[in-house]
């Protein structure tokens, strides 16, 4: 894959550039993630060309979730789980990669449009019921997102080279949500957006694991009454095979 993406990049430096705008021009090395019992982590290696000098900005986002908040109350010396707050529209995923730190490619008028902010991430959430204190909220998804290393911003992860060709390395944790991925790259110069590009990138459980995991969630009263029957099974025919051995 690392042969193919040197290839493709030497290809793209021969290529003359016509006009002050080319059209931005980026591959993946693969574009699935196949989630295994034994998957363990990946890297996704992003590669291209851009129109010219500038910098690149590098987003990555997985289908919204809904993940559930509680907000711990004080009872005397214990710690009590209090009111409870779903909240919608949270990205599964959400990474800003770019080749130098955002606030210096584009003020934050021109980064809130395009999404490049956590600002804009959270103003896109929505919680039920209302909390009384927003910030607290927010800083406990980022501290959790953070912690399960979904939501990450790198200032240096692009790697520019010659001017016009670039390439990121974009890591995939061990635990992350299913989905098709988007993956949304942007070319700017003087603080603005002059290309820009999307493409998917599709996360699922494989064959078993994935029959698995949707007949556990779906139906749990189900999977586990046919864990425990497997269970019983298997120690009856290894008591038969361990009597007919002594026997």
């Amino acid at each position: 894959m690392m042969l193919r993406a040197l290839l493709f990049l030497t290809c793209l430096l021969g290529v003359p550039s016509y006009g002050a705008v080319a059209p931005l021009v980026t591959e993946l090395n693969k574009h699935s993630v196949d989630i295994t019992a034994r998957y363990t982590g990946d890297r996704i290696l992003l590669f291209g060309a851009m129109p010219g000098g500038g910098d690149v900005v590098v987003k990555v986002t997985s289908p919204a979730e809904k993940i559930s908040i509680d907000r711990k109350e004080s009872l005397g010396p214990f710690w009590l789980s209090g009111h409870k707050h779903v909240v919608e529209g949270v990205p599964g995923v959400y990474y800003l990669l770019s080749s130098a730190p955002l606030g210096h490619l584009a003020d934050a008028d021109t980064l809130a449009r395009y999404g490049l902010t956590l600002d804009t991430v959270f103003a896109a959430m929505r919680a039920s019921p209302p909390p009384q204190h927003p910030a607290a909220m927010r800083a406990a998804i980022l501290r959790i997102k953070k912690a399960d290393q979904h939501f990450l911003v790198l200032d240096d992860a692009v790697k520019i080279i010659g001017g016009r060709l670039f390439y990121v390395s974009i890591p995939i944790p061990a635990r992350l949500p299913l989905g098709q991925y988007t993956i949304h790259t942007l070319f700017l110069r003087n603080g603005t957006v002059l290309a820009e590009e999307s493409k998917p990138l599709d996360v699922d459980e494989v064959r078993l694991e994935h029959w698995v995991s949707q007949v556990a969630e779906e139906a749990p009263w189900t999977f586990g009454a046919l864990f425990v029957a497997l269970v019983l099974l298997l120690g009856l025919g290894l008591g038969i095979f361990l009597n007919r051995s002594r026997a």
